[in-house]
């Protein structure tokens, strides 16, 4: 998923062996071919030496299979801090992992996620063991009041062209007059733009009486009904207007929900729509 941005081409993929690191390789892998991107393997452990023949051996299976380019990378450390050193260097599009695993991946099920998630600026896609991945057919993008809430608008279009998804925008039912007229001029704002693009979209009120939970809850409760394939979520910006899905929230439905979660850091310079 090749950011314009940035023009990178490559997509991280953190690997222990584990089954689950191995569902996010396989969803990496469509991706790859999806948006012609290359992956680095990344395996992390005190004693690389001893993994270095079996990660060549994968690199070179992908390669065949696939004809796509694959690179292989051995650190040792904290998982969690060496993933965010590896990315921050590295010219990355994205990461693919999975969210739990043997021998220190699961940091997304654990106290090390959010200090992972807020410390990569690139978009994190999170997968649960056993999913299995041909497309994002249905997307599910909370928006909110929050300014770095309608950010990922740019990356709903970058996935919904590609797959020809359904984007559905959700948005929280407001007591408050004034906040009820500024959530629908987001929501109007967000269906404008992706309209415009050509992109399917509905637009839902998660009411109060189906929907009596914080946002985060009814996300996931709207994403079970409905089967979809990813939420796509924001990380937390310093003095944010709205505790959102973000923060402790977006850690919540990374580690709750059924299906494959999108995490992206919000710019603290502005956005554009149509930044992708």
């Amino acid at each position: 998923m090749t950011r314009k941005v940035h023009n990178n081409n490559n997509i991280l993929v953190p690997i222990d062996f584990s089954e689950i690191s191995f569902s996010a390789l396989e969803h990496a892998k469509t991706m790859a071919v999806k948006y012609n991107n290359e992956i680095t393997l990344l395996h992390i452990e005190d004693d690389t030496a001893k993994s270095e023949s079996r990660l060549i051996e994968l690199a070179g299976n992908i390669k065949n299979e696939l004809n796509v380019n694959v690179h292989t990378l051995l650190k040792s450390g904290k998982v969690s801090d060496m993933i965010a050193q590896v990315a921050e260097v590295g010219n990355y599009d994205s990461i693919v992992m999975g969210s739990g695993g043997s021998s220190g991946m699961q940091l997304f099920m654990g106290s090390n996620a959010s200090k992972v998630i807020r410390s990569i600026k690139i978009p994190v896609i999170v997968v649960k063991t056993g999913q299995t991945f041909d497309g994002y057919d249905k997307i599910v993008m909370p928006v909110d009041l929050s300014v770095e809430s309608k950010q990922k608008v740019g990356w709903a279009k970058h996935l919904a062209k590609k797959y020809d998804s359904t984007i559905h925008v959700i948005y929280e039912e407001e007591d408050d007059e004034y906040f009820q007229k500024n959530i629908k001029a987001n929501i109007n704002q967000v269906s404008d733009i992706l309209t415009e693009a050509g992109v399917k979209h509905e637009l839902f009120k998660l009411e109060d009486d189906t929907f009596p939970g914080k946002l985060y809850k009814d996300t996931l409760q709207y994403a079970e009904q409905i089967d979809a394939d990813l939420i796509l979520v924001m990380t937390q910006l310093e003095g944010s207007f709205m505790d959102f899905v973000i923060g402790s929230h977006a850690q919540l439905i990374v580690n709750r929900a059924k299906c494959a979660v999108m995490v992206v850091q919000p710019s603290e310079t502005g956005f554009s729509f149509d930044y992708l």
